[in-house]
């Protein structure tokens, strides 16, 4: 018979060792207990200055050595040095813990007793604080990237940077896209993002940057939506030349007296009824005023030579609508002539002393001199448009239905055009080289004796025409279309921009300029 006094040491060497050579114990009762790295304050992402510390002992609080214990993130998306990790010959076992990049942040510890306890270590995320560094009230083309990017910095409440802090960005009004969702700040503790604004009609557009540290106020960019009324050719790209965030505003036509003088014109602006183009700055817009009014076309002959027509209101709005013609002194614009006949629609010159309007039902009327006068077109179409050669007597208007009507010095006469499309524009270099251009990709050349069509490789609405020599034309309309004629055939530019354009005018093949919307 065996006495129980010789059972017990086996007894206390089975729960010590176990079975076989592992050196991992787990006790049959064992207490888990924080001892240290609870309720640090760390900054998102960072790892935390402190390893948490557990300890296991035995229901007598003896330190048990050799004991696995697990870790595992409860909350915060952090990250853990290791999934679990071994108690040493005190009962300690330790993990270091990198923090999350947002919400509430805490770590589970236990072991694998049944019934076991476990332990949850919790931390307190340093408020961070978000102020905006760069970016703020810019303006820029509706669904255009803006020019400068949203940058924002973080600090603690004393000031210091926190790098590698996350921070979240979104899209309160306009409808806009950014180029992320959350970007993470440098080592000076800023982050940024690009900005494209959403489309028309939403002028007004705002961003939201925050991080996701409980009670940090996030912080809003804002930023104004404009439309694109001009584009500028240099001869080797096309660029904006021209924003505003006057909706009411179309550009449909303009002229160009030297490559630092130009005029532009369209509807929703009377005062001034032209925008002046100066060294490279466009004035007028902060001043434009919205009126019933539209000029459809402006031409001159030098800066203080300027010609427009437009139709609108009198002063009463029981009066009319008249056909205006204005002139520009290089001071100030002043009525020419003005009826209450058919509009005008267009105008254009030979000299300063010979200025023509052509419209509706094939009226035409000339300043010769210092009178107005009428002349009979020969046709009842309506002229869309008219150009005069300044070396030679002639002028030639087009219009509806294939319509080109010249004047040959003496009296105007209609022209064959082989074509029915609606005619937009007319420009020629010459009295034997003149481009006509009109619907349907409609392009036709007058080579001094008859007209004939040139493959254009377009089908979209042509709207303008004009050219600095026979070798360099550029027509221009709907769908973002521009091309140019080098002599030989017809090419399609790429602007990179959706417009629907409906002029085009210069000094040169590196000064070019087209209007539209």
């Amino acid at each position: 018979m065996i006495r129980p006094s010789s059972v017990f040491p086996i007894v206390l060497i089975a729960a010590a060792f176990g079975c076989g050579s592992d050196s991992t114990v787990t006790p049959r009762e064992a207490t888990l207990t924080k001892v240290s790295g609870d309720g640090q304050q760390v900054q998102f992402g960072q790892t935390a200055t402190s390893p948490l510390v557990v300890s296991v002992a035995d229901s007598k609080g003896n330190s048990q050595a050799g004991v696995q214990v697990n870790w595992g993130i409860v909350s915060g998306g952090g990250t853990l040095s290791s999934s679990s990790s071994t108690t040493d010959p005190s009962g300690n076992a330790s993990v270091t813990w990198t923090f999350g990049q947002s919400g509430d942040q805490s770590v589970k510890a236990w072991t694998d007793m049944s019934g076991a306890p476990s332990v949850t270590f919790s931390a307190a995320p340093i408020m961070q604080i978000v102020t905006i560094v760069s970016g703020d009230g810019q303006k820029g083309p509706f669904n255009a990237t803006l020019p400068a990017p949203l940058v924002v910095s973080v600090t603690t409440p004393n000031g210091t940077p926190v790098p590698n802090a996350k921070v979240n960005w979104g899209v309160v009004a306009g409808g806009g896209a950014l180029s992320a969702t959350s970007s993470t700040t440098d080592q000076t503790g800023k982050a940024s993002i690009a900005w494209m604004l959403g489309p028309s009609p939403n002028v007004g557009q705002t961003v939201k940057a925050w991080t996701d540290t409980q009670g940090s106020a996030s912080n809003l960019f804002s930023a104004t939506g404009q439309v694109t009324l001009v584009l500028h050719y240099d001869g080797t790209s096309w660029a904006r030349s021209l924003n505003t965030e006057n909706l009411g505003i179309s550009l449909s036509n303009g002229w160009a007296a030297s490559p630092s003088t130009a005029f532009a014109a369209g509807s929703g602006c009377a005062f001034p009824l032209a925008l002046e183009y100066a060294n490279g700055v466009w004035n007028g817009l902060d001043t434009c005023q919205n009126l019933n009014v539209s000029v459809t076309s402006l031409w001159g002959t030098a800066p203080n030579d300027v010609w427009a027509v437009e139709a609108g209101m009198q002063a009463r709005i029981s009066d009319p609508h008249l056909a205006w013609v204005w002139h520009f002194n290089g001071t100030k614009w002043t009525v020419s002539y003005t009826d209450s006949s058919v509009s005008l629609v267009a105008v254009g010159t030979r000299s300063s002393d010979d200025v023509i309007a052509v419209g509706y039902g094939g009226r035409i009327v000339r300043h010769a001199g210092s009178q107005w006068s009428a002349q009979t077109s020969g046709t009842s179409n309506d002229l869309f448009a008219v150009w005069g050669d300044p070396n030679s007597p002639s002028v030639f208007a087009v219009g509806a239905a294939g319509t080109v009507v010249r004047y040959d010095g003496a009296a105007w006469g209609t022209q064959t055009s082989g074509t029915t499309a609606p005619l937009r524009g007319v420009w020629g270099s010459s009295a034997t080289d003149v481009f006509a251009v009109g619907d349907n990709g409609t392009i036709l050349h007058f080579n001094g004796t008859s007209w004939a069509p040139q493959s254009s490789g377009t089908t979209q609405n042509l709207r303008g025409v004009w050219g600095s020599a026979p070798n360099s034309v550029f027509a221009v309309g709907a769908g973002s279309t521009i091309l140019r004629y080098d002599g030989a055939s017809w090419t399609a530019q790429s602007p990179g921009f959706q417009m629907a354009f409906t002029s085009v005018w210069g000094t040169s093949a590196s000064d070019v300029f087209v209007a539209g919307r």
